[in-house]
């Protein structure tokens, strides 16, 4: 028999009892606290994207930086997020704009997740623990590859943007989330118009089924946010338009296919993801739905299910396109490269872990007259709840270093990156090997190619590919990894490059500029 549901906490209600505020404020305070040792002991500055994005933010502020990287020269879908980050780098090293940035960016988050979870469950407990699982489940995997606590990027704000309107708009506001999903899409187009289509659902969704259409009389206020909503996304959505647009059909295809098949995969082709992800989240799947109506989590637990139902139709439509599509000889790779499942890797597990501690609330209040076993039962949660947030602490991701160098290597690649770094001159651009990682962090230079910065509109992705085809095969073409005039002149685009870095070798007929124990850089100009 379900048990009956308390009431939503009305947006209508701004003068709240002072508790309630400081209440909500410490749960915000704990949340961030939280996601700060999450992010900084697992991905320790610079994570595993963070050269990627916080570089290509320098160079839109500073053009002349990294002059003539494929990369930074090609688009900026993620404007919003290099404009205002990037900023930063006027000012702050790298480094330091990667700790501004992060916390700016967890507490938002922080935030956010506040707003949505306070409307499911009461109390800062509760809310906590949630949290504790829900970081505890990401640190052990994910079906997509998605990610919202480590390093620093557009998403992050976005998501934080999202939840807090989630948790807004559940409470029955328009104008705010409306502003708040703009801004979503502005940080990260694809995060935010995601949610964007969920928080409709969340809302729409049970109001159709309860009969309970929008009058006449509000059809001013919705004309009002969904203008709100476009003045707020405009600066983000029309760049990322212009990255989609422009190229001819067949290039932008070709790119398609790169991104999705190859370079991508392990986000947007679900041909690839493991067996094992997708045995957890249909398990995660099976267990919300037959539990849902259970837990009674509150008149926001409507909000939660067609929130994440529509997260779930995202995803099935990943999977139709992926196996569907072609059968009926039309390319998948045109809806792929929207990420469909990304918002569901995020979300399932968050419910989940809503549900199990509602579940655990209902089961503990069995013992009200029982005060000592009901206490025993809490007492056992906090020991859970505390295991989770400290495997998220002790168990360190594969990708931690993601170079996977020993500490050794790493210490001399980052010695030879320096070198550029210090002696180079501004407008050098430096052949790198394919598995480079972060040399625009530390070298403070062009790079003819890196595998990890992928550009994203058409053309720009089609000659990242032929050059990092091009490094391939002239890296397996070398001897041993020997390096001479010879070999150098061999290179097709050899005009354009001034340095190359590569393994150290005795013999070279090339000037050695630096020479480390495994790593040297060899200077090409004219040779």
């Amino acid at each position: 028999m379900d048990q009956p549901q308390r009431e939503l906490p009305s947006s209508r209600q701004p003068n709240q009892p002072w508790w309630t505020r400081r209440q909500r404020g410490w749960t915000i305070v704990l949340l961030f606290a939280g996601f700060i040792a999450y992010s900084f002991v697992r991905t320790p500055i610079p994570a595993v994207n963070e050269p990627h994005y916080l570089t290509k933010a320098k160079h839109v502020w500073n053009p002349a930086w990294g002059h003539g990287d494929l990369f930074l020269e090609s688009s900026n879908p993620h404007f919003v997020f290099y404009s205002t980050v990037g900023s930063l780098t006027q000012w702050f090293s790298l480094e330091q704009t990667a700790v501004i940035s992060r916390v700016a960016a967890l507490l938002l988050l922080a935030v956010g997740l506040e707003s949505l979870l306070s409307v499911l469950l009461t109390g800062i407990r509760p809310v906590l623990a949630t949290a504790a699982l829900y970081l505890g489940m990401m640190a052990v995997g994910n079906l997509a590859g998605e990610w919202i606590i480590g390093g620093v990027e557009g998403k992050v704000f976005a998501y934080g943007f999202a939840f807090w309107a989630a948790g807004l708009a559940a409470r029955g506001c328009l104008l705010r989330p409306a502003a708040l999903l703009g801004f979503a899409v502005s940080f990260h187009p694809v995060v935010g118009i995601w949610c964007l289509l969920a928080t409709l659902a969340g809302v729409w969704v049970p109001r159709f089924l309860r009969g309970d259409h929008a009058r006449i009389d509000s059809l001013p206020k919705i004309a009002a946010a969904a203008v709100l909503f476009g003045v707020c996304a405009a600066p983000g959505l029309y760049p990322a338009l212009q990255t989609l647009g422009g190229a001819p059909a067949e290039i932008a295809a070709q790119a398609d296919r790169i991104q999705v098949f190859s370079r991508l995969k392990h986000h947007l082709d679900p041909a690839v993801f493991s067996l094992r992800a997708y045995a957890c989240y249909a398990a995660m799947l099976i267990v919300w739905i037959a539990f849902r109506k259970r837990a009674a989590i509150s008149a926001g637990g409507d909000f939660l299910n067609w929130y994440l139902m529509a997260s779930v139709l995202f995803a099935v439509g990943g999977l139709v396109a992926r196996f569907g599509f072609p059968l009926l000889g039309i390319q998948s790779a045109s809806l792929l490269k929207f990420y469909p499942f990304r918002l569901f890797d995020v979300l399932m597990p968050l419910a989940v872990a809503v549900l199990a501690v509602r579940l655990f609330q209902q089961w503990a209040d069995g013992f009200s007259e029982l005060p000592q076993k009901q206490r025993a039962a809490y007492g056992m949660a906090y020991l859970v709840c505390g295991a989770a947030f400290a495997y998220t602490l002790l168990v360190m991701p594969v990708d931690r270093s993601p170079t996977r160098f020993h500490p050794l290597v790493l210490a001399d690649w980052q010695a030879s990156c320096r070198w550029a770094s210090e002696h180079a001159p501004d407008d050098a651009r430096v052949l790198t090997p394919s598995y480079s990682w972060g040399f625009k962090w530390y070298g403070q230079r062009a790079e003819y190619v890196n595998y990890k910065d992928c550009p994203q509109d058409a053309s720009s992705l089609l000659e990242w590919q032929r050059r990092y085809d091009l490094l391939r095969t002239w890296e397996e073409s070398r001897l041993a990894g020997t390096m001479s005039r010879e070999i150098v002149n061999q290179f097709e685009d050899r005009e354009l490059i001034d340095f190359v870095i590569a393994r150290t070798n005795d013999e070279t007929d090339l000037p050695v500029v630096y020479r480390g124990q495994y790593f040297s850089v060899f200077d090409v100009r004219g040779q």
